[in-house]
């Protein structure tokens, strides 16, 4: 018997990719259903206000179509205002048409007219040619830009606000024809051209402030606005800011942010509060060089929810923490062995205190050396698999079952290309009966309860991957009722992503109806990340209103439309975190204590949401250097003994001492805290889970909340040890008859008296 060396197993969790992307593209084939009425594809996606809006810009009205096309590289430009597009703008050439205002004398109005070509001329009159502009009151101008045909120097002299001449330029007959800027930005008096011969004037403009350029929405009637995201990349230095303003009428408009720089990548900016509002302007401050455009690339706008709606009501969770929380491992479990030879602080035995279930990367290319070829899993124990001729998966999995947990197998396929499946559904469903007719409970020998039909197979044709999809999750039904069939991980938030980018993974997409009846749900992954300014990927706490997080959501509703009652396994998420000896460098690192904080909310926000199983990656790091998802195990690698990390304990803890509590009811979910009530299922005790929604790194900030009603506390603690001197003593306290709790970031559970 061989066994498998470590270089040949790596596989696919190096290669995961969160996509923003938006759109949609449809796909159908013969062996599965058509689709019907009753069937939603985009069931969950949020579309953008801008979708349906109406767009104007203050120059080139071609191309606006680019900003909402969701193809994130199109892009609207503006006309470059500098060095003279400006000149026949009335919104930024502060002396167009207002020669009556300055140039009173005849033919005057072709000095402010915007026309380049035509001229006035200016004669000498006693010893000295010269035209003057006199303000009112002090102006502030930004630069001034004249076109002249002169004899003799002709300089330029402004008198300040507080009186004092300064002269700005001396024009000389090699400037003769050509337009010649100045900046000036002072508050002035009056400004005088003056020479000792007769000259020419084509031309004088002048700029209030730096030029803008701006793009304006009209959703065509009063909309919620509280967030974009933007991609306003225009070579990185020709927009100094962009402010973005809401109104109602196109006339009065309200200041809601501005934000300074250029976006090379989708940013998210979100309003301080939610707007009402027809019309949104997003108007970019350019730097003031000559030449530079102003690009926006794509400009999506939400509601204060943003891409991912809002949070569905809350219900009793179907499943206890203990029930939700597994853990993702591995053939061999990174010892390189079966896990039937490891001891008890290797593989499974390791995890079976914090996993109620373990999700198995069942690699298909170990059991078939084409996907087409057939296979009897009953010869495993003499002859091995056709690809493998040592392995035997029941004597892997039985470590599994015997260390407490259930077996969620992902048939991952992604080593065989598409093209490589010659007849996809009848391979398939040959697979997925075979597979569940053995590893079933009803016919089988029930160590498996639960597959997915690939696990990111996010490179395959949609065709193939439905094809695939209808027949493993058949011919599993067939076999065995009661096996658990689910799809690869999906996503409901972005359609785009089946025609932008290189991982196709928008469930709209790739389940059709008919394949419905044999599904028991669907399957996610998430991570919480978010972009910085500079484009970065960065992991953050789950509450932030723009984690990656999120798209949670935008798959319950998908559920919620299209497959109400059935279940939703998390069956990835994470953080990339320090600890176990092992450091954490890559930009996506969080602070071990961080990791195992966040770790705990978002298990209790899944419970929240109502999601069934939230299976934790990677159940240990892996050997390479620092990079992702390389250190988002629960323990160290091999390499440094599999050492438990501070996640690892803290899950521990919350399985071990409160694994049989359901999430019950909201008490409060706002940035003060999220307060949560738990009851055990047969509802005798009560707890109350409270946190403040903000950066680890803000710990030592406390909140409060009144306890309501006539309960009291029974006892108080932390979830996560904490650093800071804050007693559990003090997590409770009584004030005039009132109850008060207080908490951190750092989770604290109050139970409560009977």
């Amino acid at each position: 018997m061989s066994i498998l060396n470590t270089s040949s197993m790596r596989f696919i969790f190096y290669s995961k990719v969160t996509l923003l992307l938006f759109g949609l593209t449809f796909f159908s084939f013969n062996n599965v259903p058509e689709q019907d009425n009753s069937f939603n594809p985009t069931a969950g996606f949020i579309p953008s206000l801008a979708e349906n809006a109406v767009i104007s810009a203050t120059s080139n009205s071609k191309d606006l179509a680019n900003v909402k096309d969701g193809d994130p590289s199109t892009y609207w430009q503006s006309d470059a205002p500098l060095p003279q597009g400006f000149i026949q703008r009335k919104d930024l050439n502060y002396f167009y048409k207002k020669s009556s205002r300055f140039f009173s004398f005849e033919d005057g109005e072709k000095i402010c007219d915007g026309d380049l070509n035509n001229s006035v001329f200016i004669k000498k009159k006693g010893d000295k040619a010269a035209i003057k502009i006199v303000f009112s009151k002090g102006k502030y101008l930004h630069s001034l830009a004249t076109k002249l045909q002169i004899e003799s120097d002709v300089e330029v002299v402004a008198v300040l606000n507080n009186g004092q001449k300064k002269r700005l330029d001396v024009y000389n007959s090699s400037k003769n024809y050509q337009l010649q800027s100045v900046d000036i930005q002072e508050v002035v008096k009056s400004i005088a051209f003056i020479s000792n011969k007769d000259f020419s004037v084509f031309e004088i403009a002048a700029l209030a402030q730096l030029p803008k350029e701006s793009l304006v929405f009209d959703f065509l009637e009063t909309k919620k606005v509280g967030k974009l995201i933007l991609k306003n990349w225009s070579g990185g230095q020709a927009i100094k800011s962009t402010t973005v303003l809401v109104s109602n009428d196109k006339k009065n408009w309200e200041k809601v942010r501005t934000f300074r720089g250029e976006f090379a990548f989708p940013y998210a900016v979100n309003f301080p509060e939610e707007k009402q509002a027809q019309y949104l302007k997003l108007e970019c401050e350019m730097t003031g060089k000559d030449w530079q455009k102003a690009s926006i690339f794509e400009l999506k706008i939400y509601d204060e929810n943003g891409e991912f709606g809002a949070k569905p009501l809350a219900q009793k969770s179907p499943a206890n923490l203990k029930e939700m929380l597994g853990v993702n491992g591995y053939w061999s479990w990174g010892t390189n062995n079966f896990s039937t030879l490891l001891k008890s602080n290797e593989g499974p035995q390791l995890y079976q205190s914090l996993s109620s279930h373990g999700r198995n990367y069942h690699d298909l290319t170990w059991d078939l050396k084409s996907p087409d070829q057939p296979i009897d899993f009953a010869k495993m124990k003499t002859a091995g698999t056709p690809a493998k001729e040592w392995l035997n998966w029941d004597r892997e999995y039985k470590a599994w079952t015997d260390a407490g947990m259930d077996i969620q197998a992902t048939i991952q396929f992604y080593r065989f290309k598409d093209k490589e499946w010659k007849t996809p559904y009848q391979s398939a469903y040959k697979y997925g009966h075979a597979y569940a007719k053995y590893f079933g409970a009803t016919q089988g020998n029930g160590l498996i309860c639960a597959i997915e039909v690939g696990n990111e197979p996010w490179q395959y044709n949609a065709k193939t991957y439905q094809d695939i999809l209808y027949g493993m999750a058949k011919g599993a039904k067939m076999a065995d009722p009661n096996l658990e069939v689910f799809p690869c991980a999906l996503q409901a938030a972005d359609p785009d992503a089946e025609t932008n980018g290189g991982f196709k993974n928008y469930i709209g997409a790739r389940i059709p109806k008919g394949v419905m009846p044999y599904l028991d749900g669907i399957n996610i992954h998430a991570y919480s990340y978010i972009l910085d300014e500079r484009g970065q990927r960065k992991s953050t706490y789950p509450e932030h209103q723009n984690s990656t997080f999120w798209e949670v959501l935008n798959a319950i509703e998908w559920r919620n439309i299209n497959m109400p009652g059935k279940k939703i396994y998390l069956s990835e998420w994470g953080y990339d975190g320090e600890g176990g000896g092992e450091d954490c460098t890559h930009p996506e690192c969080i602070s071990e204590g961080a990791a195992a904080n966040y770790s705990l909310r978002t298990l209790l926000i899944a419970a929240r949401l109502g999601l069934h199983r939230a299976t934790w990656y990677f159940y240990a790091n892996t050997e390479e250097q620092s990079g992702l998802y390389t250190r988002s195990g629960l323990t160290s690698s091999k390499r440094h003994g599999f050492q438990k990390k501070e996640v690892f304990h803290a899950l521990e803890n919350l399985v071990q001492k409160y694994g049989e509590l359901h999430f019950s009811e909201i008490l409060q979910e706002n940035s003060e805290g999220w307060i949560y009530r738990f009851k055990t299922t047969d509802e005798k005790k009560e707890f109350i889970i409270a946190w403040k929604p903000v950066d680890y790194r803000q710990r030592k900030l406390l909140s409060e909340y009144v306890l309501k009603g006539n309960k009291t506390v029974k006892s108080a603690s932390f979830l996560q040890a904490p650093d800071f001197n804050f007693s559990q003593d003090e997590l409770t306290s009584i004030t005039n008859d009132k109850t008060i709790l207080r908490f951190s970031a750092i989770p604290a559970i109050f139970e409560l008296e009977n």
